[in-house]
């Protein structure tokens, strides 16, 4: 009867693997920053504009193998959640409310509220197939 006898020598593996693995942490850093400007991109183009600071205030923080996207306009959470129905009244109280367009100076505003415009959750809808094939290209990277 016959026999099969079969020798791996894993030493050369094993460092190509090493070296995969770094690279890898490499090129996921890279991935992360890729899909955050993608992102950002999409979400300055798609951002209400009114004055232009929901559009400005797009930031994007990537380091090692970590990102962010944010909004720092301060009113950004309001155009993103919407606001119900609500007074303004102008501090200090003595004096009046007028803003451009307006017909005259009033002393009390009843808002009434706005719909909600989640512009960032917008922007990773509208993002999918970007996203899609920047981490297909990096799977195709991982497996190669």
């Amino acid at each position: 009867m016959g026999s099969l006898r079969l020798n791996i020598d894993a030493r050369g593996l094993t460092s190509d693997f090493q070296v995969k693995r770094v690279q890898a942490q490499n090129k996921g850093t890279s991935l992360i920053r890729d899909v955050l400007n993608v992102l950002g991109d999409y979400s300055q183009t798609n951002a209400p504009y009114l004055s232009g600071e929901l559009r400005d205030g797009i930031q994007i923080m990537a380091s090692f193998m970590n990102g962010e996207l944010t909004s720092t306009a301060l009113h950004s959470i309001f155009v993103i959640m919407g606001t119900k129905p609500h007074p303004i009244d102008p501090i200090p109280p003595n004096q009046f409310l007028w803003w451009p367009g307006a017909w005259h100076p009033v002393r009390h505003v009843d808002h009434p509220g706005t719909a909600p415009n989640d512009f960032l959750q917008d922007s990773i809808d509208g993002s999918e197939s970007n996203i899609d094939d920047l981490c297909n290209e990096f799977g195709d990277w991982v497996v190669e």
